[in-house]
């Protein structure tokens, strides 16, 4: 994730000044402290055994930095319409995004998201026939069927608020891969 957030910070601060350029302010997203970056698909798997000890079968809180950088993209949802038409242009996909998406993407090849994804699901199915991880999830099955759950599964669907990506999307970036579990906020 800190990749990404150096990306959207990057972003920010060419929008902030594209958006100056129109006699509008741009507020930039406030910094997610280092502690508070979690190495990509960290959670691919689930929580580690001290975080399920501490949680359960739920996602940890997201650190005081993270849920700050949240609350500022769901603020962007209600910016004015004559800032949001600057910012993203009529489409949504146009404006000063798309001016800074050129900038930091210069002239490479747009990136190949379904061939990314058609990898991404390969490795997640392969990885579920590996003996390891059907042991682990036989262990949880019969651990949720000694508390009597019905959750088949421990995995949840796709997140779709919680630990999501808003407008706008990295310049040449893959869209987020599914985690497993995935960042929601629902109970297993």
């Amino acid at each position: 994730m800190a990749e990404t957030h150096l990306v959207e910070d990057a972003q920010d601060i060419l929008m902030r000044r594209r958006m100056k350029d129109h006699g509008m302010q741009w507020k930039t997203l406030p910094r997610v402290d280092a502690q508070d970056t979690e190495p990509p698909n960290f959670r691919r798997y689930g929580a580690d055994e001290a975080e399920a000890a501490r949680y359960g079968y739920h996602p940890s809180p997201d650190p005081p930095s993270v849920v700050r950088r949240n609350r500022a993209w769901d603020a962007r949802e209600a910016l004015p319409p004559e800032v949001r038409r600057a910012a993203y242009g009529p489409s949504g996909k146009g404006g000063c995004l798309k001016t800074t998406d050129r900038q930091l993407a210069g002239d490479t090849a747009p990136p190949d998201f379904h061939a990314f994804n058609q990898l991404t699901g390969t490795a997640l199915e392969t990885s579920r026939r590996a003996p390891e991880v059907r042991d682990a999830l036989r262990r949880w099955h019969n651990c949720r069927q000694r508390r009597a759950s019905t959750t088949r599964t421990p995995i949840p669907p796709p997140a779709t608020s919680a630990g999501r990506r808003r407008t706008p999307h990295p310049p040449n970036a893959p869209p987020p891969a599914p985690t497993w579990p995935a960042r929601s906020r629902q109970s297993w």
